[in-house]
């Protein structure tokens, strides 16, 4: 009876313990939980930051297309300028002058040029034209004489000489020839077309030291007969300026 007892005790004590859990089996329990928590938290990064990865990428080839597309287009306004520029490329200044040519509306007298001889006196096999050339110490926006005179001083900044040309055509050659005490010699040729224009040239008295008294000018062109403008000079007789 009492072994009978003692052994109901023991498989009841035995019982008891196998429901429960030893304090190192929770220690061990807890531990791995938390690991679990902690990867789980880095996996979630992880992910969040190939996912940003991804649209950073996708981001960086959209400005790729992006920029491609821009360069492609600036490439073919580039193109598109150079081209303009070319088509609409500026005249050529003649030896000496301060401005290109400009063309002037035809059958428009020139700016300035009241006291120019219109009627032409010099044609050329091509149907060209050349008025008579006149001398003025200005000219206009358009390269015509402001005021023809035909005094000047040696002190005078520039002399120009002016013809109106009619019916110009793309290269010809003009020739402005200076004479005086010596003899001077400008060239200039045409790189456009134009129904009338004031061609002109200049002189710089001290530069190229001019001396008082009496000078023509002449300006020709080929097959047009040379025509030409007297006018003087008064003043100290100016030295050559010396280029080093």
């Amino acid at each position: 009876m009492l072994f009978a007892s003692g052994m109901a005790l023991l498989l009841l004590s035995i019982a008891a313990c196998n429901t429960g859990k030893s304090d190192a089996t929770r220690i061990i329990d807890n531990n791995a939980g938390g690991t679990i928590s902690a990867l789980s938290t880095k996996l979630q990064a992880a992910q969040t930051m190939a996912a940003n990865a991804n649209a950073v990428s996708t981001r960086y080839a959209n400005l790729q297309v992006s920029f491609a597309a821009v360069y492609a287009s600036n490439q073919d306004l580039t193109g598109k300028l150079n081209g303009l520029q070319q088509a609409n490329a500026a005249p050529t200044n003649p030896p000496g002058a301060a401005a290109a040519q400009v063309p002037v509306a035809a059958g428009a007298a020139p700016t300035g040029a009241s006291a120019v001889n219109t009627t032409p006196n010099a044609v050329s096999g091509s149907g060209m034209t050349l008025d008579p050339p006149v001398t003025a110490k200005t000219i206009d926006g358009n390269g015509c004489a402001i005021k023809p005179l035909t005094t000047f001083s040696t002190t005078d900044a520039k002399i120009w000489v002016v013809a109106v040309a009619h019916n110009m055509k793309k290269g010809v050659l003009f020739t402005a020839n200076w004479s005086g005490s010596f003899s001077h010699q400008d060239t200039w040729t045409t790189n456009y077309t134009a129904a009338q224009i004031c061609v002109h040239f200049y002189v710089e008295p001290k530069t190229i030291a001019m001396t008082p008294g009496s000078w023509t000018v002449s300006l020709s062109a080929p097959d047009v007969p040379s025509a030409s403008a007297t006018f003087t000079i008064s003043g100290t007789a100016a030295t050559a300026a010396v280029t080093k």
